[in-house]
């Protein structure tokens, strides 16, 4: 599970019977996953489905999503809960989320985007 709770992160990664952004023509249903929610498998965690490019190196995944769940509330979707790797690249990414996360203005125009193969 979680070793580290301080760089858990958790989002909705799915928002359902919604058309998808990248393509209108795509509407993710709970179904569409319970395949995958049956297998119980962690994916690896990137940042807008592609690698960190950062002035000193690229990382191609930045953690891993060991847990999913379809909930109803607050939107009907696909929620997850992941871990951020402990590798010092990591640390500034951290702490920007830590500080968007903890910004009210905010309030709920952020999210999070997965991608799995």
């Amino acid at each position: 599970m979680i070793k580290d709770p301080n760089r858990a992160i958790c989002g909705i990664a799915t928002v359902f019977g919604q058309p998808n952004p990248n393509d209108r023509r795509i509407i993710y249903r709970p179904e569409h996953f319970q395949r995958f929610l049956d297998l119980e498998i962690g994916i690896p965690l990137r940042i807008e489905h592609g690698p960190l490019i950062t002035n000193r190196s690229c990382i191609r995944y930045i953690g891993t999503v060991r847990r999913f769940a379809v909930i109803e509330h607050p939107v009907p979707g696909l929620l997850v809960l992941g871990e951020i790797d402990d590798i010092p690249e990591l640390e500034e990414l951290l702490a920007d989320l830590v500080a968007i996360t903890t910004q009210r203005w905010l309030d709920p125009a952020w999210g999070m985007s997965l991608g799995a193969t």
